[in-house]
């Protein structure tokens, strides 16, 4: 049976790691999600509208945290999420919360009393989790520098964060790599 945002909330640790595990190869399926940010408005927690391809059009490693303020594993990842965010402020890197909470205000005071300080996007309707097939949460997509997913996965544990980490670290390399032969050919 599917489980969609819409028909009920789903979080993977409800699940035990085994059976999270093997349902997370499915819920992230490449063939079910697209592979680029899609232009769509979004309303930021402060009620700007925003691009959300906007954002990938930087050039910046970009890690989409889809999430909700009714998951627990969600929550657990903010302190994570925010030192991600911090220890690589220097870097190439942006980190964007994608809340497919239905009430906006809900998740502004969430962001306020948390300190989170990485732009924030609420996706009630679930357009965006839609076109990148999420069917659970949280789930994280990373998106390299040159626009292109190149690692997702949901639920989250010790290992997830460390391999996203490691994940991230592994992009930013290749940005680093990417830039260096474009100045290398232009001369």
């Amino acid at each position: 049976m599917s489980v969609t945002p819409r028909s009920r909330p789903f979080t993977f640790a409800a699940l035990g790691p085994v059976a999270a595990t093997a349902l997370v190869s499915l819920a992230v399926s490449p063939a079910l999600a697209q592979d680029r940010l899609p232009r769509v408005d979004l309303l930021t927690v402060d009620g700007d509208k925003v691009d959300l391809a906007s954002y990938g059009e930087n050039g910046k490693i970009t890690v989409i945290s889809f999430w909700a303020t009714w998951c627990t594993p969600c929550v657990e990842a903010v302190p994570h999420l925010r030192s991600l965010s911090k220890r690589r402020e220097d870097d190439a890197l942006l980190v964007i919360g994608v809340s497919v909470d239905p009430d906006p205000e809900l998740v502004r005071a969430f962001v306020e009393e948390e300190g989170v300080t990485w732009p924030q996007v609420v996706d009630s309707e679930f357009e965006v989790a839609d076109r990148f097939g999420v069917r659970g949460y949280p789930t994280y997509v990373l998106i390299d520098h040159e626009g292109r997913v190149v690692y997702r996965v949901s639920g989250w544990s010790t290992e997830i964060r460390q391999q996203l980490r490691n994940e991230v670290a592994r992009a930013l390399r290749q940005a680093k790599k990417g830039r260096k032969a474009a100045r290398e050919s232009a001369r």
